[in-house]
């Protein structure tokens, strides 16, 4: 009988057993469902399917969490670089050295 997924493995002398056990069994249901799904339909034939079976809000599902993680970690990325920019290139910083260095040359 399979675990429940997500269930916790109890504490105990054979919990480290019991953890493997887990552990294979989740793997052996992933292979027995890899081999019943279809081979080669295509990335078109299963969007068909998906729009066909739930509709086309299922085409979409989990966008906007997408979207907005992504767009964080834009923010994240664009504020440090913003504030390394402006850090070097103040007066007297390592960039405004570098670049009289190259204008030298």
């Amino acid at each position: 009988m399979l675990r429940q997924a997500g269930a916790p493995v109890q504490p105990g002398p054979d919990a480290g057993e019991r953890a493997v056990r887990a552990v294979e069994e989740a793997a052996a249901a992933a292979r027995a469902a890899r081999a019943e799904a279809p081979r080669g339909e295509g990335i078109w034939a299963t969007m068909r399917g998906i729009y066909a079976l739930e509709g086309p809000r299922a085409l979409f599902r989990g966008v906007v969490p997408r979207v907005m993680w992504i767009s964080g970690g834009g923010a994240v990325f664009l504020g440090v670089y913003e504030a390394v920019k402006a850090t070097l290139a103040r007066p007297g910083g390592a960039l405004e050295d570098e670049l009289r260095e190259l204008r030298r040359d």
